[in-house]
């Protein structure tokens, strides 16, 4: 990371905020069967991985974990990819989890999936929520939230040494 950056999250902090996200999905599921958590490749299935660790020493609900992939440059128009079946989601608390939720246009296009079935309840839980909302989405469960400039940049590095920077 370039010298002008600010690390915002420890390693250390960010299992604290994920173990306190995790709380807070398991006390949103209190009426479904499962918790399906569902990573926005490339980090948000980490985080996601990470989330269904933490819900399994609660020992909430079963958690399933699966995989979207979507075009982050380019949302609009991107194919979406599931590595799940979505047929039977009723029951479920379906949980879309990114690492940074800027504008919202990302994880709008991420839901389009789940427009299709019927499901019990839909949430989206971010590490870092930027607060610069330019689509009518928000996070219902977010590990920090941050205001910042439109210039400043946040980066989530999930493996090996964990952060969140701020340049």
């Amino acid at each position: 990371m370039e010298s002008a950056a600010t690390q915002l999250l420890t390693s250390e902090q960010i299992r604290w905020k994920i173990r306190r996200m995790a709380w807070e999905i398991a006390e949103s599921a209190t009426a479904a069967s499962e918790i399906l958590l569902v990573g926005i490749v490339p980090r948000g299935d980490v985080l996601a991985s990470r989330l269904a660790s933490e819900l399994n020493s609660i020992g909430s609900k079963p958690v399933r974990v699966g995989r979207l992939t979507i075009d982050k440059e380019q949302p609009v128009g991107s194919s979406i990819a599931l590595d799940f079946m979505l047929s039977d989601s009723s029951k479920s608390l379906i949980v879309v989890v990114d690492d940074v939720l800027n504008t919202g246009k990302t994880l709008l296009h991420a839901l389009k999936p789940f427009l299709e079935v019927e499901l019990h309840k839909l949430l989206t839980a971010v590490l870092v929520d930027r607060d610069h909302k330019a689509y009518p989405v928000r996070a219902d469960v977010a590990g920090l939230v941050l205001s910042t400039t439109v210039r400043e940049h946040v980066k989530v590095e999930l493996g090996g040494q964990d952060a969140v920077w701020l340049s």
